[in-house]
């Protein structure tokens, strides 16, 4: 039983990964994700992402459509980032 346990931990997310991501996305620690922000570290990271992308990634995890994401937004669309991989594998 422990393994399942073990092994299914490996599938997901820790905190610290997903504070990680948030930090390395709010370059300007605002507390706060832009799209502008979005685009900065996904080129830095050699993703030619387009204006569209950078649309529907908002619309996804921008939940009070404020047009930045926060923390909590953030973390919300990391677990379903999570669960949609744990149902793919499984």
């Amino acid at each position: 039983m422990a393994s399942t346990n073990t092994a299914r931990s490996t599938k997901t997310t820790t905190v610290n990964e997903i504070m990680d991501a948030f930090k390395a996305f709010d370059i300007d620690n605002s507390g706060f994700i832009t799209p502008d922000e979005i685009q900065i570290v996904m080129k830095k990271l050699g993703e030619n992402i387009k204006a569209g992308d950078v649309e529907e990634m908002m619309k996804a995890a921008d939940k009070n459509n404020d047009g930045k994401v926060d923390y909590k937004e953030f973390t919300a669309i990391m677990k379903l980032k999570d669960e949609y991989k744990s149902f793919i594998i499984d």
